[in-house]
């Protein structure tokens, strides 16, 4: 039973990261893609950091800001 516990959580923890977002970098721009290789978001960005939290500061045009794991910006 213990064991059978242990594998669906680690199932569980498994799938949740096969959804997180990492950084990849494109011709000197940076975008996001799966684990997987699908690429979510275009590289469009001059710089960019991982996902913490559901957001990662990206720089574009000179300008910071975060964008959320569905490409959204938020920026002043």
């Amino acid at each position: 039973m213990k064991k059978a516990f242990l594998s669906l959580l680690s199932g569980l923890a498994y799938a949740a990261g096969a959804q997180e977002l990492i950084p990849y970098n494109s011709s000197g721009k940076w975008g996001f893609a799966t684990h997987g290789g699908a690429l979510e978001i275009s590289a469009r960005y001059d710089y960019a950091e991982p996902f913490s939290e559901g957001l990662a500061l990206v720089r574009a045009g000179g300008k910071y800001g975060f964008i959320d794991m569905s490409g959204f910006e938020y920026r002043k």
